[in-house]
């Protein structure tokens, strides 16, 4: 098919599917294609003029010819029977108000098309789009336009043009829309880290799971949601979290909101601890621990241990035991400068690869000890309850065990 076979395709709307991506891969490959194109129209315009000319004449004169002057047209005559003039031009007349009528509509759609873009992905390989609006296809496959789903295949950024970011892990999925409120973003599944810029001119930016919305002006938090429960962290600033039903909360800083699908239960908890030991370990290591462990527990011990030691290794005998237990009463997070203790126990908590003198007693809030075996329990506010060693003072262990079999009652 012809480049202008193709146009009066295109004017009559009678393009097949085929030939709808042959004009969009002639017009992005071709820069000069839209000129001709719009000089293609203008030249089916005027036809229609004078084909309108042409109309009005004859509803004067019957059974008569016309002729056209041929300085208005490059062919040499035109010679109509005047027994079904109207009906042919009158085709002709609609064709070219179709035509006008499309073309103002594909440069509305572009339009509309440029101004609907919201964001963009980091990595192409790492997205699926899934797109419902109107699109000519002629933009990079990493834009995101409004009214998109997005779904990441591998852990995944996108920047948003007011310059807030989504940190998507992999198998996370939205829906962006944007709207004179601000932004909604409707959260399927999966964990996102949101660092939302200051929303100007009364605006705001909305997160919507199953069963909570997040309210927000300028903060960072991470929305985590499944088939079972849904959470809300909030790392600064301040979020309001509601049920969309009777109940909300406002969430500070080392807090979040968590809704339990299967007990149908939705509360406010206190993380500061989980948050810190989370954030810390991550400064010393590069890696995250679970923070559905970390947080999400009342108590946290954190033991550092050597395996030589006897005492070590009789303690980690009874925590296995205690933790069995009390499993719901706290968390461990064991620190080791070796990888076999851990391996060898079969310790069921996280492991940090740490030494002793440095990340060991930052993470224990305690200066540098001689001793082998160190442990300290806290809780999610960050207040210490019992030590094995104070100074450089030998404590003891049985009186952790004994706190966290007390704050389990």
């Amino acid at each position: 098919m012809t480049e202008e076979e193709l146009f009066d395709r295109y004017l009559t709307a009678s393009m097949t599917v085929e030939e709808q991506e042959q004009l969009k891969s002639l017009l992005k490959d071709d820069s000069a294609a839209c000129d001709r194109l719009s000089q293609h129209i203008n030249e089916t315009a005027m036809y229609v003029s004078i084909a309108e000319d042409f109309r009005m004449q004859s509803a004067f004169e019957t059974k008569k010819p016309v002729r056209f002057n041929t300085s208005r047209i490059t062919q040499n005559s035109i010679r109509v029977a005047s027994e079904k003039p109207q009906r042919k031009l009158n085709g002709v007349f609609l064709a070219g108000i179709a035509a006008t009528i499309l073309f103002g509509g594909l440069i509305f759609a572009q339009f509309v098309s440029q101004n609907s873009i919201i964001g963009q992905a980091s990595d192409v390989a790492s997205v699926r789009i899934e797109r419902t609006a109107f699109d000519l296809g002629l933009n990079e496959p990493s834009v995101i336009r409004t009214g998109d789903r997005v779904t990441a295949l591998e852990d995944l950024e996108l920047s948003l043009n007011d310059n807030s970011k989504l940190m998507m892990k992999r198998g996370s999925s939205v829906l962006l829309t944007r709207n004179k409120a601000g932004f909604k973003v409707d959260q399927f599944q999966g964990l996102i880290q949101y660092k939302i810029d200051k929303q100007k001119n009364g605006k705001t930016f909305q997160v919507l799971t199953n069963g909570l919305r997040t309210s927000v002006i300028g903060t960072e938090f991470t929305v985590d949601s499944d088939s079972t429960k849904e959470k809300v962290r909030v790392l600064e600033g301040l979020v309001k979290v509601d049920n969309k039903a009777d109940k909300s909360f406002f969430v500070n800083p080392g807090e979040f909101a968590f809704m339990n699908q299967t007990e149908d239960s939705f509360s406010k908890k206190s993380a500061v601890t989980g948050m810190k030991l989370n954030e810390m370990v991550q400064s010393f290591t590069g890696e995250s621990l679970a923070t559905d462990q970390l947080e999400e527990k009342p108590l946290l011990m954190v033991v550092y241990a050597e395996k030589w030691d006897p005492s070590s290794r009789s303690f980690i005998h009874k925590l296995k035991k205690l933790y069995s237990e009390y499993n719901k009463a706290f968390e461990v997070v064991f620190m080791n400068n070796t990888d076999g203790f851990a391996q060898d126990y079969e310790m069921p908590w996280s492991i940090v690869k740490a030494d002793h003198s440095s990340s060991a007693a930052a993470l224990l809030n305690v200066k540098k000890s001689s001793y082998p075996l160190n442990v300290t329990l806290v809780d999610q506010n960050g207040i210490t309850l019992a030590r094995s060693v104070s100074g450089n003072k030998w404590l003891g262990t049985s009186h952790l065990i004994d706190a966290i079999k007390s704050n389990s009652k």
